[in-house]
């Protein structure tokens, strides 16, 4: 069964809109796919990853828009 990343069905209200990094999870990433690794590698590596996860969390956002709005507004009239 495919994912649908959908509120209410294969998501839940606390599972994360965007993950964290770790130094780890630069590191790692730099050693599987840099042969050069210097400061402006790093930079732009780290950038990468933010742009990927930005993309993530902003895809996420708009398929579940319309839920997110009304759980927003059902919050505020209680």
């Amino acid at each position: 069964m495919e994912r649908e990343h959908k509120l209410s069905k294969d998501l839940h209200m606390k599972d994360a809109l965007m993950s964290g990094f770790t130094f780890e999870d630069l590191v790692i990433t730099l050693q599987s796919n840099e042969p050069d690794i210097n400061a402006g590698i790093v930079r732009k590596v780290a950038n990468e990853m933010v742009a990927a996860a930005l993309y993530d969390f902003n895809y996420l956002m708009e398929i579940n828009m319309g839920e997110i709005i009304d759980r927003a507004l059902g919050a505020k009239k209680s």
